[in-house]
């Protein structure tokens, strides 16, 4: 009987140092766990400055810049699409006798959703959601008034993008993108019946050039 209660005190002995040592093993997990580094929400980064040739349906090719900035959540990007392009220039005629000229210099600022697959060479999809605006000017010694007038008009559209990392940071952008505005604008002059210039019924862009990415969960 001795034996049997010494035995019993044993094993109840064993159960209670087995049950403080899984306390303090979960104690230890959750402590390390407290004090681990959480994931961050953003996993990069990214800009990109590009050379860039539009295409505005029914008017002149020009050449321009645009400018990318976005942050990728895993293979979400999210980001805006800026561009500007080299003002073009028309004749201000008046009873056939040319008085001077209009400039307009197309602008695009849109917001920018999609997704990207790859890794170093990476094929990014968005939509574009924003705005097109045309910035319009007069110059000429012998019109009556100069004035600047703005146009602009919210505008939808796509782009795809190719883009490759080189080294550190440092990659290529290639992309093309279509944007069209909804509804139509167009400058006016006082006293020229004749229309001078207008919004393009859709943009056609292309563009070439270097991008930085800034890894974050690394």
């Amino acid at each position: 009987a001795e034996r049997a209660a010494a035995e019993r005190a044993a094993a109840e002995r064993a159960a209670a140092e087995r049950a403080a040592a899984a306390e303090r093993a979960a104690a230890e997990r959750a402590a390390t766990e407290e004090g681990a580094p959480s994931a961050p929400l953003i996993d990069a980064i990214e800009a990109a400055a590009s050379v860039s040739g539009w295409l505005p349906v029914s008017q002149p090719f020009t050449a321009g810049l645009s400018l990318a900035p976005s942050v990728h959540l895993g293979r979400l990007q999210l980001g805006l699409e800026l561009g500007s392009a080299l003002s073009a220039s028309s004749s201000v005629t008046l009873a056939g006798e040319v008085r001077g000229t209009l400039n307009t210099r197309p602008l695009l600022i849109s917001g920018a959703g999609g997704a990207c697959f790859g890794d170093r060479l990476r094929f990014c999809a968005a939509a574009l959601a924003g705005a097109r605006l045309s910035v319009g000017w007069t110059e000429g010694d012998r019109l009556y008034s100069k004035t600047t007038a703005v146009l602009a008009r919210p505008a939808l559209g796509g782009r795809a993008e190719l883009r490759f990392r080189l080294a550190g940071p440092l990659g290529l952008r290639a992309f093309v993108l279509a944007s069209a505005p909804l509804g139509g604008a167009t400058f006016a002059l006082e006293g020229i019946d004749a229309t001078q210039a207008s919004l393009a019924p859709v943009d056609l862009i292309a563009g070439l050039g270097l991008s930085f990415r800034f890894d974050l969960g690394r």
